[in-house]
């Protein structure tokens, strides 16, 4: 017979053999995994930002989103220019005799540049006027001249509404439109209230420094028996309350 010590030592050996196989196989896993993320980390093709990290450029700052400049040139080109308006009248070639510079547009809605003179302006987009320019210069001092216009302070137009209207108050005009009439001003405050005379609305205008009264009835807009109304900025609309 196999003495039973010699079998408790075959078992233990076993034992410890298998154990010893199970280490080096932990141990083994353990190493290709380090060495597999490394390998990543490594590999350029693998440099992607984490979930929250914010993607950034030379011209966009972390957090904020992409400006499209093509969108803003467009906006530039189709802005309404009108009276307060400041810009930067930029002309190609230099000449020390045709010069652009810093100009405001007038209440009437003019500039006047050197040479060229008075040139209308109100209601018109800086591309238009840009072109304007350019055929002007273009026809009697420089050759393929190029004329850049930069509006470099914009003004607030806008009418105030006093009497018997729903909401009472200021009205800015409606962004990039030259024109703003009566009709569609009484639709930005809500319409007449319950006891408006319609036939009875004066305006109060400032022109050039003397105060014009303009009357209007608007029931008779309505109907198209008399005009709409043309507003300025500066206007005050006082619509009269009805006797009964």
């Amino acid at each position: 017979m196999i003495p039973f010590e010699s079998i408790r030592r075959g078992i233990l050996l076993k034992a410890g053999l298998a154990h010893a196989i199970y280490r080096a196989s932990i141990f083994a896993l353990l190493l290709f995994w380090i060495m597999s993320v490394s390998a990543l980390a490594d590999d350029p093709k693998m440099d992607y930002p984490l979930p929250d990290e914010t993607v950034t450029t030379d011209f966009v700052k972390a957090g904020e989103k992409p400006v499209n400049k093509a969108v803003l040139v467009k906006q530039h080109e189709s802005y309404i220019l009108q009276p307060g308006n400041r810009i930067k009248v930029t002309i190609y070639p230099e000449d020390e005799y045709i010069k652009g510079g810093d100009i405001e547009v007038s209440s009437d809605g003019y500039i006047t540049l050197p040479l060229v003179g008075k040139i209308q302006v109100l209601g018109l987009s800086v591309r238009e006027v840009e072109g304007t320019l350019t055929a002007l210069v273009d026809q009697d001092y420089l050759v393929n001249p190029e004329v850049v216009i930069e509006v470099t302070e914009q003004t607030e137009r806008e009418v105030m509404f006093l009497g018997a209207v729903k909401q009472p108050g200021a009205v800015p005009f409606p962004k990039g439109t030259a024109h703003f009439t009566l009709l569609q001003a009484l639709s930005e405050v809500g319409g007449f209230s319950d006891v408006a005379n319609i036939k009875k609305v004066k305006i109060v205008r400032d022109a050039n420094g003397e105060k014009q009264v303009l009357r209007a009835n608007v029931e008779a807009i309505i109907s198209g028996n008399d005009p709409d109304i043309e507003l300025q900025s500066g206007d005050i609309v006082h619509v009269a309350e009805s006797l009964f």
